[in-house]
């Protein structure tokens, strides 16, 4: 069912942004992080807070999303639940969106960050 679409691509979009929060808190200064970022090993020191700011960031979507689904299938409060849901899930398109169109060089991230929130959406908005 439609439900059933947004849940999963729902939560492949929370799993994206785990792995977001995973690389800006946790493996922040990494070869996979100054990788994934293009960013030199002497920009680390200046980078870290701002790093960590939008680790907070991707985690809080990611709860944001998982809360929703969780209380969505158990039937609990369920307009707050697909309220709950909604939010991040915009949020994240909205981010993969201006990333996409301001940034021609990460339109590749762009894309792995908005589509599955935006598929999501649609599938809630059918259901």
């Amino acid at each position: 069912t439609m439900n059933t679409l947004a849940h999963l691509t729902a939560a492949l979009a929370a799993l994206i942004h785990l792995y977001i929060y995973w690389l800006e808190r946790h493996a922040y200064g990494s070869a996979r992080f100054c990788r994934t970022f293009n960013i030199a090993e002497r920009d680390l020191p200046a980078l870290r807070a701002p790093f960590h700011n939008l680790a907070l960031y991707n985690l809080m979507q990611a709860l944001g999303v998982l809360a929703g689904i969780t209380l969505r299938l158990a039937d609990i409060a369920p307009a707050v639940a697909t309220g709950l849901l909604l939010t991040p899930l915009a949020t994240m398109s909205a981010a993969g969106i201006y990333l996409y169109t301001t940034a021609p060089d990460k339109r590749r991230p762009a894309l792995v960050q908005a589509v599955p929130p935006l598929l999501a959406l649609i599938a809630l908005a059918l259901a």
